[in-house]
């Protein structure tokens, strides 16, 4: 803890906090209706999530204190937006009397800062490290995979997804795209593309890329959403 501030400096900070406290509130309210909007828009039901970057916070089995804290815990633990996965479930579609199966998940990616920085010594607990907060993105990731029904998962796990994830989002590149089969079938495939959150500023916005992905999806899959 940085203790050679005066007590007027850290009340000032404190200012900062709250505003930004409050900010990430308005923030966050404007991401998860964007989620809702764009999950009922391809039809999908479930809820539930993962979070990224760091660990969550672990529930207690007793009645009091609901979940557990420790020395050492990392502050982005509590900070559960800054990378997040909303999964929204799996349904299944038909091409040519066969029967596929298909997950999607949107990962809210905040602040991109740790994975574009090339600090060599860039570590999780030091912002300094992270790159320019100007120069860095805020991201929704949409992650796709289609498989023969019954076929086993590629993107089984929360581990699998962050095994691709964390070096997609080091990467310049905007879309991922492998054959989950090694070409045994050419609808069987995993999917990553970025967006920019300022491409849903509004729903007609939305709508627009929501199409996009669709195109996106049916180019590389022949999967209609």
């Amino acid at each position: 803890m940085k203790t050679n501030i005066t007590k007027q400096e850290l009340n000032e900070g404190l200012i900062n906090v709250r505003s930004a406290y409050r900010l990430i509130f308005e923030h966050q309210k404007r991401v998860l209706n964007t989620i809702d909007y764009i999950k009922d828009k391809f039809g999908m039901k479930a809820d539930g999530g993962n979070k990224f970057f760091s660990d969550p916070i672990s529930i207690k089995r007793a009645d009091y204190p609901e979940v557990w804290t420790s020395s050492g815990m990392w502050a982005w633990d509590f900070l559960y937006s800054y990378c997040f996965e909303f999964y929204f479930g799996n349904q299944e579609i038909k091409i040519d009397d066969l029967s596929f199966r298909f997950d999607l998940s949107v990962v809210q990616v905040s602040d991109t800062g740790f994975w574009d920085s090339e600090n060599e010594h860039k570590t999780e607990l030091d912002t300094q490290t992270f790159n320019a907060v100007k120069s860095s993105e805020s991201y929704f990731v949409f992650v796709f995979e289609s498989k023969i029904d019954g076929a086993e998962s590629y993107w089984n796990d929360k581990d699998k997804l962050g095994k691709e994830l964390y070096p997609f989002l080091e990467s310049k590149e905007n879309f991922k795209v492998f054959d989950t089969t090694n070409g045994k079938c050419q609808n069987s495939k995993f999917l990553m593309i970025k967006y920019n959150m300022s491409d849903f500023i509004d729903q007609q916005a939305t709508d627009i890329v929501i199409n996009q992905y669709k195109s996106f999806v049916f180019n590389h899959t022949k999967l209609e959403l």
